[in-house]
């Protein structure tokens, strides 16, 4: 059940088959939810981290007119909440945008195994690390891109990390989000969000049919919205000193980890 998991944490070196095979085993309970139910409420007081196994999530922000934002976008493989592993109360909301599939951590638990492996309290740390990242790139990009550059950044980041987990083909992915969600990601009206869709359709560089989007020119999005995928570390954390630590590897684990542009 928690395979995006694992293929995304096949990449740390510090990780053995055994320690993998030991985080997959705390994920065994599940549960669902439907598409536009919370995961994790704003203003939760926490006791399990949740795993994105299946499905599209995003964490929100929300005033008490309606106003919203997505200030971050949790794909299969993804943890949705791990600042409530050491936060009392969590400030934002953790919902799903698709129906989706969520392996619960409890947090007992978790420490336990944590305080067990440092090397599996590494992983976590990158992790929430590389959330910090992409955190930082989506605030330069609302005070700084422009319309098309935020909306070609988002795409190509996607690609990305949905490649990092197995989740996409060389030139596209399934794209659950609606024009509006896009919207309350990038900060732009949806009519903005559609009217850049259809240049960027138009001059060629993709389609979107039927939700799936079709990047047709690699080079030609990241080069108008500047994209460098060096914030996504897809490389994974810094090994610590010594020998790889990972165990053989499991053939139906490996994923190619890096944006390759054509």
């Amino acid at each position: 059940m928690t395979r995006p998991l694992i293929a995304r944490l096949r990449l740390v070196p510090l990780l053995t088959a055994h320690e993998l095979a030991m985080i997959e085993g705390l994920c065994g309970s599940t549960r669902t939810v439907p598409a536009g139910a919370d995961i994790a409420p704003q203003g939760d007081r926490p006791r399990s981290l949740h795993v994105v196994v299946d499905g599209w999530a995003a964490r929100y922000k929300s005033l008490p007119n309606g106003r919203q934002h997505f200030p971050a976008l949790f794909l299969p493989g993804d943890v949705c909440d791990l600042d409530g592993l050491l936060l009392h109360t969590v400030h934002s909301g953790v919902r799903a945008l698709s129906p989706c599939t969520v392996a619960v951590l409890p947090h007992a638990q978790l420490r336990d195994l944590i305080d067990q492996r440092p090397a599996i309290r590494d992983a976590f740390w990158w992790m929430g690390c590389v959330e910090n990242a992409i955190a930082t790139e989506w605030s330069f990009g609302l005070g700084r891109r422009t319309a098309g550059e935020r909306l070609g950044h988002l795409l190509c980041e996607l690609l990305a990390r949905l490649r990092m987990a197995g989740l996409s083909t060389d030139d596209g992915y399934a794209l659950p989000l609606s024009q509006v969600e896009v919207s309350d990601v990038l900060g732009l009206s949806a009519v903005h969000v559609n009217r850049v869709f259809k240049e960027l359709r138009e001059i060629g560089v993709l389609t979107v049919k039927n939700r799936w989007l079709t990047i047709h020119d690699h080079r030609a999005l990241k080069g108008l919205s500047h994209f460098d995928p060096d914030y996504l570390h897809l490389e994974g954390p810094r090994a610590r000193a010594g020998a790889d630590r990972r165990g053989a590897a499991d053939p139906a684990l490996d994923v190619e980890p890096l944006f390759m542009p054509r």
